[in-house]
């Protein structure tokens, strides 16, 4: 999957959570998790550590059912991640 799809993908994954259709958006984010971690290789240092960050937080969510917080998730904080690979 290209970057440009994935980033894609993150923000549907983020509107689906959001509009509550929690179960679609769980089975989409188990379909990303490998492509995420694909795109790791192509991210700088500091990009990692991000990574190292919002990972944990990201599961946190998850654990707390917290769907608003996964929607921020996708639809900002890794999609920002993902969109300045490299840099």
């Amino acid at each position: 999957m290209k970057r440009t799809e994935l980033i894609r993908e993150l923000k549907r994954v983020g509107g689906l959570f959001r509009a509550g259709a929690t179960f679609d958006a769980n089975r989409q984010v188990a379909a990303l998790m490998p492509e995420m971690v694909n795109q790791f290789s192509s991210l700088s240092a500091e990009r990692l550590a991000q990574a190292q960050v919002l990972f944990p937080e990201l599961l946190s969510c998850m654990e707390r059912q917290d769907y608003v917080g996964l929607a921020d998730y996708f639809e900002f904080e890794l999609r920002e991640l993902f969109s300045q690979s490299g840099t």
